[in-house]
């Protein structure tokens, strides 16, 4: 009997290891049980961690290595209500992806996280995560996607980032970080997007050193307190395809050498200080399909150079103080099909006759310029939906199409010389001149009325 004890005590032992979850397996479970009882009864997901099993590589969301390693760790959309972010899953040494977004996590980002040495992937997006970036994750030497966004963050930028060698993706934006933008990120040559908008206490001048990532595709610092220049190191950005700066402090000239950047497809600038003239090197710009300005303190003229850009399909340079007359290589864009929108400057002269070539255009805004001239080359423009030529000075008879026939009459505000005309032509009678806007009224009545009377008896 004495023999047989050890012997069963032996095979006890054996059993139990047979049996035990892995240590990762247990990293896990400290995940499951921070999750609130109403995330845990919901969802389906954690309902299939089995913490019977040895090892946790059945689980929804979890990859392993052929050594039963845990090497993905992806959760996204999953409702886990947690009020903090276990340490313990940092002892998950062969982690490589690990996408907690949407998930409903608040408290801070774990120091620890900085021991994930194999870690190439770290989305944390989209929850109410709060408290400083951890200097720590400047350890992460493999990290390539950092996605932070869309949470409560606070405190500056860690320089050490830019410790970060492999990064492709930092995402930033919209959380409530403060201080300026570290000029140390100039050194992730493999860098692709950089995201930092709407932090509403970002401030400082955007480094120049940000013009050594070449393999950039998308910078954005909208919606921040970011100001200075433009930095025209950026023209070495060959791979650009969105620059997003708008709502910004950012003052000066948009640098020529943007023109540079021939990969550009967006170029967002709106609601800045901006001054100084459109750069014609623009017209380089091939790709470019959006181009938005408004809301700054450009002047001079359109150059006539934007007329290469045959990509573009907007175009906003309204409340400047742009002058001069519309150049008729505007009428050029055929690719325009969004809007058009010149208002709030002080454009002079008559209609180019090239604006008959934008058949594909949706929205025209011309209000608020001194503008004159007849308006009859808008006839051409078959797919308006949305015109606003008010507050300048055009004359003569308003074009008789079905589009002109029923938009209000709030589109041609304050143009005393406009006239309604049954042929399109000639002014109907002296009195639609003095009278304006009442008269364009009841004579837009008039003529709707007489097309449903034709319908009618043609029906």
């Amino acid at each position: 009997m004495a023999k047989v004890i050890p012997l069963l005590l032996f095979f006890l032992f054996f059993f139990s290891l047979a049996t035990a979850l892995s240590s990762d397996g247990e990293a896990l479970l400290s995940l499951l049980s921070a999750a609130s009882p109403s995330a845990k009864s919901s969802s389906s997901v954690l309902s299939s961690w089995n913490p019977s099993l040895q090892t946790p590589c059945s689980w929804h969301g979890i990859e392993c290595s052929p050594q039963n390693r845990v090497i993905s760790l992806s959760l996204p959309n999953t409702f886990l209500n947690l009020s903090s972010i276990p340490p313990a899953l940092s002892s998950l040494s062969s982690l490589q992806l690990l996408n907690l977004s949407s998930t409903n996590i608040s408290g801070t980002i774990p120091p620890p996280f900085g021991q994930l040495t194999n870690l190439r992937l770290l989305d944390l997006s989209s929850n109410s995560l709060s408290g400083p970036i951890p200097k720590e994750l400047s350890q992460l030497s493999a990290l390539q996607f950092l996605c932070l966004n869309f949470n409560r963050l606070s405190g500056q930028i860690p320089p050490q980032l830019a410790n970060l060698t492999s990064l492709q993706v930092l995402w930033l934006q919209d959380n409530l970080l403060n201080g300026s933008i570290p000029s140390q990120l100039g050194s992730l040559v493999s860098l692709q997007q950089l995201r930092v908008g709407g932090n509403p206490n970002l401030t400082g001048e955007i480094p120049s050193q940000l013009g050594l990532l070449t393999n950039l595709t998308i910078f954005g610092a909208a919606d921040t307190r970011v100001s200075g220049v433009i930095p025209p190191t950026f023209g070495n950005l060959s791979n650009l395809h969105t620059l997003a700066l708008y709502y910004t402090e950012v003052s000066g000239s948009i640098p020529p050498e943007i023109g540079s950047c021939l990969e550009l497809r967006n170029l967002y600038l709106p609601m800045n200080k901006l001054t100084g003239s459109i750069p014609p090197q623009l017209g380089k710009l091939q790709k470019l399909t959006s181009l938005l300005l408004w809301g700054n303190e450009l002047s001079g003229q359109i150059p006539a150079e934007l007329s290469n850009c045959s990509a573009l399909v907007e175009l906003d340079l309204s409340s400047n103080n742009f002058t001069g007359e519309i150049p008729s290589e505007i009428g050029y864009l055929t690719s325009l099909t969004i809007i058009l929108d010149l208002s709030c400057n002080s454009f002079t002269g008559e209609l180019p006759g090239s604006f008959s070539s934008l058949t594909e255009l949706q929205s025209l805004d011309l209000s608020h310029n001194k503008l004159c001239g007849r308006i009859k080359v808008l006839s051409s423009l078959t797919s308006l939906t949305t015109l606003n030529i008010s507050y300048n000075n055009f004359s003569g008879p308003i074009p008789v199409t079905p589009f002109f026939v029923t938009i209000s009459t709030n589109s041609y505000l304050e143009n005393p010389n406009l006239c309604q005309s049954i042929d399109g032509f000639t002014c109907s009678s002296r009195a639609t001149r003095k009278k304006g806007l009442k008269s364009a009224a009841l004579i837009s009545i008039i003529l709707a009325s007489s097309v449903i009377f034709v319908s009618n008896i043609k029906g």
